[in-house]
């Protein structure tokens, strides 16, 4: 009986000395895939940032370059969130609408940078309030509304020839 008793625990020291050095050499592997997801993490949630911020940013003036740049990154930035992918094509929809209309534009921008801070969880930081308390001079808006109709006029012109 003793022999029988040795040599299960004989059995078991070496299944476990096998189990710890086939668990010694997972360990680099998941440590470097846990290292991996985290930087993907890290990456994902700094292109989120720089995406709000820049939306923040052009709050007062939609049409800036920066403000584009953000809005046609919401795709990639906030690839698993719904409604921030939701509110950018209302936003695409309304931008692309015929009569256009600036009012339900800026409403709808409002709302992509409504879902974005929800999506960053900063709504007890950030109101909606907070959102459309843009900055944007009046003679600035001025001249570049009357630059879009300038615009607006020459396309009507190139139709008509």
């Amino acid at each position: 009986m003793a022999a029988w008793i040795q040599a299960i625990a004989g059995i078991l020291t070496f299944l476990s000395a096998l189990a710890a050095a086939w668990i010694a050499a997972q360990v680099p592997r998941w440590s470097e895939e846990h290292r991996a997801k985290a930087r993907a993490a890290e990456q994902t949630h700094d292109l989120q940032r720089s995406v709000f911020i820049a939306l923040m940013k052009g709050r007062g003036a939609i049409v800036h370059q920066d403000t584009l740049d953000a809005i046609n990154l919401i795709d990639v930035a906030f690839l698993e969130s719904e409604a921030v992918r939701a509110a950018r094509r209302a936003f695409m929809e309304c931008a692309g609408a015929e009569p256009f209309s600036p009012v339900p534009l800026v409403d709808r921008f409002y709302d992509i940078l409504v879902a974005v801070v929800r999506e960053m969880d900063l709504s007890d930081q950030i109101t909606v309030d907070d959102i459309q308390q843009g900055y944007y001079p009046v003679g600035l808006g001025k001249l570049e509304g009357a630059a879009f109709a300038d615009g607006e006029a020459k396309l009507r012109r190139r139709r008509q020839q």
